[in-house]
């Protein structure tokens, strides 16, 4: 078996061209992908091989990282392999790799994350340290169709925040700066997982703003973005949701929070067709109806969408 060299030395990442016999035991297979080794975190090694229907024929790929939960992975377009998982004290990890040509990507530390039904597009919260001073975090969307430099085409990046690579798409202040740079009074929790539209469009979630003096949190809202429109910056529509609207008949509301603002936890958002659903989580059961319609928000379908 030949090696090549070390692409990165600080990467971690080595690719051996397979042209002899590798290790038989798998661990966990997905697509054409197998896990044939790993050891604790932290950090974990890992060992995968890849079987993909073009190149020199399959890879082993050894990798070190702080992956202290293996999730998931898998193939995008059989070329670059990606590796989900979670941070030992908080925090998701994923990693991409080029497979065809033998070179480690990136690796993104994020607070929730999710893809888009093709793959292409990696929406995620941008990660910071537990101990920092600066606990916030913006909205980043990456295409994988584009090299991590082409990610960073005409961003401001934060060099204190090196992970967080990729078109910021929330807050306003951020997308519309094409900066990564993080607002010490920057207003928003996120309070919602990640959820795309069908077509890879438009990526949507909630969350709740701060007042002007950043001392108390307002109304939930909905936000969903547009992160790559043809032209221009990210696309931004926002729209407040007070639940109280939705409660069941005689119901007190008593589970929602906000001091009046009507909060509720939501599982998730989901999208039917052009129009968004929430599932409030188990602790409103009974006050509130097992999935609230949220209409459309964002931009309206065509006559021929419709």
């Amino acid at each position: 078996m030949t090696h090549s060299k070390r692409l990165n030395k600080r990467a971690l990442l080595m690719v051996l061209l397979g042209v002899g016999t590798f290790a038989s035991t798998t661990l966990w297979s997905e697509e054409s992908v197998r896990l044939v080794s790993r050891s604790t975190c932290c950090p974990s090694k890992m060992v995968f091989v890849v079987t993909g229907d073009k190149g020199p024929g399959p890879r082993e790929i050894h990798l070190e990282a702080r992956v202290d939960k293996l999730v998931k992975f898998s193939l995008y377009k059989k070329r670059t392999l990606i590796i989900e998982g979670e941070l030992r004290h908080g925090g998701d990890i994923i990693i991409l790799s080029d497979v065809l040509r033998g070179e480690w990507e990136h690796v993104f530390w994020a607070y929730g994350y999710a893809f888009s039904p093709s793959g292409r597009f990696l929406a995620y919260r941008s990660h910071y340290p537990r101990l920092g001073t600066l606990r916030k975090s913006i909205v980043l969307a990456y295409d994988l169709e584009k090299s991590p430099e082409g990610n960073m085409e005409n961003i401001v990046p934060d060099k204190r925040f090196r992970r967080s690579i990729g078109t910021p798409i929330f807050p306003e202040e951020n997308a519309f700066s094409r900066s990564l740079i993080l607002d010490a009074e920057h207003p928003d929790v996120f309070v919602s997982k990640f959820t795309w539209s069908a077509d890879d469009r438009l990526v949507a979630f909630m969350h709740v703003r701060r007042d002007d003096a950043g001392k108390h949190l307002g109304r939930m809202g909905v936000v969903v973005v547009e992160p790559f429109p043809e032209h221009g910056h990210p696309v931004i529509w926002r729209r407040e949701i007070n639940f109280k609207d939705h409660l069941l008949p005689g119901a007190p509301g008593s589970s929602l929070g906000g001091s009046g603002n009507g909060w509720a936890g939501i599982d998730t958002l989901h999208w039917e067709g052009h129009s968004l659903i929430a599932t409030p989580d188990t602790v409103h059961a009974g006050e509130l109806p097992t999935q609230i319609p949220l209409g459309i928000i964002g931009p309206v379908p065509s006559a021929m969408e419709q």
